[in-house]
């Protein structure tokens, strides 16, 4: 038996606090070098301007 979902493009955009934390916290934990650090913040920092951009585009659609 299958389960049916919600595909995970038509949820809401969600603001990635939670993988910016972990990040930070991994990297603070390994003594990250400054290059990693900003390999890393540049993925995150794309990944929020995508998420916050989805957000002021997405429209509201009536389930009915």
């Amino acid at each position: 038996m299958s389960t049916k979902v919600i595909a995970r493009k038509h949820l809401p955009a969600e603001i990635p606090v939670i993988p910016t934390l972990v990040w930070y916290l991994f990297l603070d934990r390994l003594h990250a070098p400054g290059w990693a650090w900003g390999a890393i913040g540049v993925l995150l920092l794309i990944s929020w301007i995508v998420n916050i951009v989805r957000m002021a585009t997405q429209e509201e659609r009536s389930p009915f």
